[in-house]
């Protein structure tokens, strides 16, 4: 039996066609249509009822693994939501403290 020594012409020129750059193109082609779409659902969720503030992230995230200005807007997005919540929790903790003095005051 006789083992073929060189790859067929079509198999040859399948190989030439798939270049490390086509691929990366189509890899940032992929993550730019995902991404892409689910921030828009994001932004939609802005004004329909759904969890935005978790949509949004998710789809920066996304294009964040090809695009620096989308690393750059989920730091931005990121930090700027720690900040508030840490502002909501010491605002709670300020009322949680004030009304325990009050109730021990009273009591």
């Amino acid at each position: 039996m006789k083992r073929p020594t060189a790859l067929p012409r079509w198999m040859k020129r399948l190989f030439c066609a798939l270049h490390v750059e086509n691929v990366k193109v189509a890899k940032r082609v992929i993550v730019s249509v995902v991404g892409a779409t689910v921030l828009l659902i994001g932004v939609a969720l802005l004004v329909l009822p759904g969890p935005a503030f978790i949509v949004i992230p998710v789809g920066l995230a996304i294009l964040a693994t090809e695009y620096a200005w989308a690393r750059r807007w989920l730091k931005k997005f990121v930090e700027s939501r720690v900040t508030l919540f840490l502002v909501a929790i010491a605002r709670r903790s300020e009322i949680l403290v004030f009304s325990f003095a009050l109730a021990g005051a009273r009591g």
